[in-house]
C-alpha cells in the first residue's frame, strides 16, 4: 500500500513537473492509512503541502504553517535528513521491541479489526517475526 501511495505521488509530481507549484493534501484515516491526493479530503484533519519540482516547499494545517521557502536548500535538506533519521531510530526501537515480544512470549495477543484481543497462531507469529527482522534490517544501523 505504501508503495502504491509513493508511486501515485511520483506520478502526480512527474505529470506536473512543468508547473511551478502544486498542492497535495495528506491525511491519516481512522485505520491509520496515510493518503496523499491532489483533491482536498472531506475530513477536516489534513495537511496541505506545496510541492515544487521534487521538493516540498511549504504547506499548512490547522495547527501549523509550514513555510520552507525562506530556508536555504541546504537547511531544508539537513532538516529532512534529521527528521528521517529520527523516524528510522523510532521504527528501529519499535521493531526490536516487537521482535523481543515475539521471541519471548509463548502467547502473543494483538487487537483484531473489531478491537478485541486475540492470540496469534504459530503461522502469524512467524510472519510477524519475519516482518520485525526485516524492519530491524531496514531501520537499525547495525
Amino acid at each position: 500500500m505504501k508503495n502504491l501511495i509513493a508511486i501515485a505521488i511520483l506520478m502526480v509530481v512527474a505529470n506536473q513537473a512543468n508547473a511551478s507549484k502544486i498542492k497535495v493534501y495528506k491525511w491519516v484515516d481512522k485505520n491509520g492509512v496515510v493518503t496523499f491526493s491532489e483533491y482536498r479530503p472531506s475530513q477536516d484533519d489534513y495537511v496541505e503541502l506545496e510541492i515544487e519540482g521534487d521538493r516540498v516547499v511549504g504547506g499548512k494545517s490547522g495547527k501549523v504553517d509550514y513555510n520552507l521557502s525562506t530556508l536555504g536548500r541546504k537547511q531544508v535538506d539537513d532538516n529532512v535528513v534529521q527528521e528521517l533519521n529520527e523516524k528510522a531510530n523510532e521504527y528501529c526501537k519499535k521493531a526490536k521491541h516487537n521482535l523481543n515480544v515475539l521471541e519471548t512470549f509463548k502467547n502473543v495477543r494483538v487487537l483484531n479489526e473489531a478491537g478485541q484481543p486475540t492470540v496469534l497462531d504459530k503461522k502469524d507469529v512467524m510472519e510477524q517475526r519475519r516482518l520485525a527482522m526485516r524492519q530491524v534490517e531496514l531501520f537499525c544501523n547495525e
